[in-house]
């Protein structure tokens, strides 16, 4: 989501353990690569930004899930336990109410510092912050959305995957 704009993709491409991607605005050209670790419990969202103006682009780049952790949405999302840990860049989310997954802890973390997080709406749950790219700039960001028995296997992960070039390996 960009500025209150969803995604679009405009090209779609599969290759052997991902997905590209693509799509254009008039001032932006954004390309999203997903995969998942080969052997840690994360999914990798590499994404890379352009600003095709000529002047300095400021833009609102939002992350957002519709979580289930459990059978179905209907009967998950009310039980959903979510809380932004800053300091670990993070939105954890847990389901203890569901017998087989209420010793999962998931979490959403992006190579960018999060600045803002939806956590009151009952379905979908987002991490967000501004980007400022300078005419012609191109950044690469990455956001893992991954889970764990534990608070700290969660914080490892996220300290080894918001790296761009651990996730860059990974591909």
């Amino acid at each position: 989501n960009f500025d209150g704009k969803v995604f679009n993709p405009q090209k779609c491409t599969h290759g052997f353990g991902y997905s590209i991607l693509e799509s254009e605005t008039d001032y932006l050209s954004h390309e999203i690569t997903e995969y998942v670790a080969l052997e840690d419990p994360v999914k990798i969202y590499f994404m890379t930004l352009k600003n095709k103006k000529k002047n300095k682009l400021t833009t609102n780049v939002e992350f957002w899930i519709n979580p289930t952790l459990g059978d179905y949405e209907e009967k998950t999302s009310r039980n959903i336990l979510s809380e932004f840990v800053k300091k670990d860049n993070c939105l954890k989310m847990r389901n203890t109410y569901n017998n087989d997954y209420s010793d999962i802890n998931v979490f959403i973390t992006s190579s960018e510092e999060i600045t803002t997080v939806e956590l009151d709406k009952m379905l979908i749950k987002n991490v967000n912050f501004d980007l400022t790219l300078a005419s012609n700039q191109e950044k690469q960001i990455v956001f893992i959305l991954g889970c764990s028995p534990s608070d700290r296997e969660n914080l490892e992960l996220i300290r080894k995957y918001s790296n761009i070039e651990t996730c860059k390996k990974e591909l």
